[in-house]
């Protein structure tokens, strides 16, 4: 009878072990601020685009903040929305709701990112 009772409280502990994935803790995952932006090899830094943030949440999605014009206003289309998707350690594709696509890479506490098409537009953040 021992070991029926043995073997049953194993199974129960078998049975209910911590079966469920840890989920993945994204470095990216955060409030970042934008620090500077580079067009054509020229750094377009200023008051309006250093108030810019992109926020990264662990459901994979992204809103954009940009502020910019005469009175530091939030621009047209308000906050720029999209998801994210990790393709390698520290590099990801951003793709936004009109489907615009960025690439991404973090370092540190910095990351940079730039639009896939033929503007060489560079937006740097850090945290």
């Amino acid at each position: 009878m021992k070991k029926i009772y043995l073997i049953a409280i194993s199974f129960l502990f078998i049975c209910c072990s911590k079966d469920a994935e840890e989920p993945i803790n994204y470095p990216v995952i955060n409030t970042w601020a934008q620090v500077n932006v580079i067009r054509n090899g020229v750094s377009g830094k200023n008051e309006c685009n250093t108030r810019n943030r992109i926020t990264f949440k662990d459901d994979n999605t992204w809103s954009w903040l940009n502020y910019n014009g005469e009175n530091c206003e939030l621009d047209d289309r308000g906050a720029y929305i999209g998801i994210w998707e990790e393709k390698s350690e520290n590099n990801y594709v951003l793709t936004s709701s009109v489907n615009e696509s960025f690439v991404m890479k973090k370092e540190n506490d910095e990351i940079e990112i730039q639009e896939v098409d033929d503007n060489p537009t560079t937006w740097f953040f850090k945290k």
